[in-house]
């Protein structure tokens, strides 16, 4: 072979690896590793029959190994179903307990409280929090905290007194992705992967309104020596 022919055949084989090389590379299941976990959301004492809100959080975090010799790009998301009430309910979600009826709740993806916290494991639920990454070859992609909001809206009138919960697992609290050599996927798939277990709970305190009507004992001079009486109702409830 002469030396022309060799120096072609190399530059075939340099060029053929640059191909390679640009050609979309599809991850493969298990190139891509997650570990996922929750805290629990707790509302502690409350009284869900007056006017005000109650609020509380919990956080959920993720890691991601590469096992690939090159870097992925990764289209994740935080799924959260209706849980595992009786209702099955999402808008709004409930707490089982000492009911009927149960307590009403929401998970949320802001502080402001206006994004509910859906999955797009759950049909009829809201979006998921989704999130895009890359993790280099034989890498580590880490995400310590992702905050759930949690509130319990008031003048649930009715509610006893008792412990009341819902819990998240399997399908209702699991991490869904799709990953790519070669770009961020478009979604995040369908199917739940990694889950994340957690408990929403709360407890509802006795509570009692009491009140009185007014009491008018009228006009009555200065040098008036007759006594002047008047009655009031009070009630508790």
């Amino acid at each position: 072979m002469s030396t022309r022919a060799i120096y072609r055949l190399v530059l075939a084989v340099v060029f053929l690896l640059a191909c390679a090389l640009l050609i979309p590379r599809p991850a493969h299941a298990q190139s891509v590793t997650c570990s996922a976990n929750a805290s629990n959301v707790n509302f502690g004492t409350i009284d869900p029959s007056q006017s005000g809100n109650s609020s509380a959080s919990g956080q959920v975090s993720f890691t991601c190994h590469n096992h690939s010799w090159y870097t992925v790009y990764v289209t994740a998301c935080l799924n959260i179903g209706a849980g595992n009430s009786s209702s099955g309910n999402t808008a709004p979600r409930d707490m089982d307990g000492s009911g009927p009826p149960p307590l009403n709740f929401q998970l949320y993806k802001d502080a402001a409280h206006t994004q509910i916290w859906g999955s797009v494991l759950t049909p009829a639920t809201p979006s998921p929090r989704q999130v895009q990454f890359t993790i280099n070859r034989f890498g580590t992609y880490n995400r310590p905290n992702y905050t759930r909001y949690g509130q319990v809206p008031g003048g649930q009138t009715g509610v006893s007194v008792g412990t009341y919960q819902n819990g998240f697992s399997g399908v209702n609290a699991a991490l869904s992705g799709l990953a790519s050599g070669f770009n961020y996927p478009a979604s995040c798939g369908n199917t739940p992967a990694i889950p994340f277990p957690f408990n929403v709970r709360a407890t509802v305190q006795p509570a009692c309104t009491v009140s009185a009507s007014n009491m008018n004992f009228g006009t009555a001079g200065l040098l008036d020596s007759a006594a002047h009486d008047d009655t009031a109702m009070v009630s508790q409830q």
